[in-house]
């Protein structure tokens, strides 16, 4: 009975060992694991911490595409962990989103506010600008974009685009209408120039003749000639004021009737010499 007892006993004993062994390596196992864990999370990170502080570019994103690899490689082994899964998603979102701040920047900066004030050279760089940008966007898809990212970023980028060239067409029709105006302007000063000049030989032309007629008058010695004559003088003097004033204000219209003055009394004169030689 006792020996019955103290097997009893044992068996018990063994079972509370065994147990408090079996807890005791399971929490072990535990940390054991939850250090793996944090391990690899501060790897991940370190990682991430490397690729901010890079300054170049291409480096940077180099750093990202193996920041990727690495994170498909680890969902594809079969043995991952939430933790470290989230902070390798973590860690890959903020690295993208300093490439895509610094695109977003670049837009900003190359998209007019006022459309009006821009002229044709400072469109010409912005659309140029814009352009490199949507070449760096549809490289980095994949590993910055996604294709519909691609997609929308590049569909912002052609719009202003388009906007910008739309403008730069007006500009070059109003320039080229500005320059037929000019053109038109200056063959109407040449115009003006030649008239002016038209005028002063008919101002000049008046003169002359209305001076040669005070000098052939002197030489008539009839009544009736000098009378002829006296009329003809009249005519001519009004034909000189006419000139003058044509002269001094360089008004067409004046020179052109004194022109035709000066025509009339000498053609009038003509006639009455005519008859006055007849009736001598």
């Amino acid at each position: 009975m006792g020996n019955v007892k103290l097997i009893g006993l044992s068996i018990v004993g063994l079972f509370i060992v065994g147990g408090a062994t079996y807890g005791s390596l399971s929490v072990y196992n535990s940390r054991i694991n939850a250090s793996k864990i944090n391990i690899s999370i501060r790897e991940v990170n370190r990682k991430y911490v490397e690729l901010s502080s890079e300054k170049n570019d291409n480096k940077k994103l180099k750093a990202l595409e193996s920041l990727e690899q690495e994170y498909t490689k680890y969902l594809n082994s079969g043995n991952t962990n939430s933790k470290i899964t989230i902070e390798y998603k973590n860690d890959i979102t903020r690295a993208k989103n300093y490439f895509k701040k610094q695109v977003d920047k670049k837009i900003t900066q190359n998209t007019t506010k006022k459309l009006g004030d821009e002229k044709e050279d400072s469109l010409t760089a912005k659309i140029k600008n814009l352009k490199k940008i949507s070449a760096k966007v549809t490289a980095q898809c994949g590993i910055v974009y996604t294709s519909s990212e691609v997609k929308r970023y590049n569909k912002k980028i052609d719009n202003l685009i388009a906007k910008y060239n739309k403008k730069i067409s007006d500009l070059a029709k109003a320039t080229s209408s500005q320059t037929q105006v000019s053109s038109t302007a200056t063959s109407s000063s040449i115009n003006t120039a030649s008239s002016t000049q038209t005028t002063y030989s008919s101002s000049t032309m008046a003169k002359s003749e209305i001076a040669s007629s005070s000098s052939y008058t002197g030489t008539k010695t009839s009544t009736r000639t000098s009378s002829i004559w006296g009329t003809y003088h009249s005519a001519m003097t009004k034909a000189y004021s006419r000139a003058e004033s044509a002269s001094v204000g360089n008004n067409e219209e004046n020179a052109g009737q004194a022109s035709e003055e000066t025509t009339t009394a000498i053609t009038s004169n003509e006639e009455n010499d005519t008859t006055s030689t007849n009736a001598n």
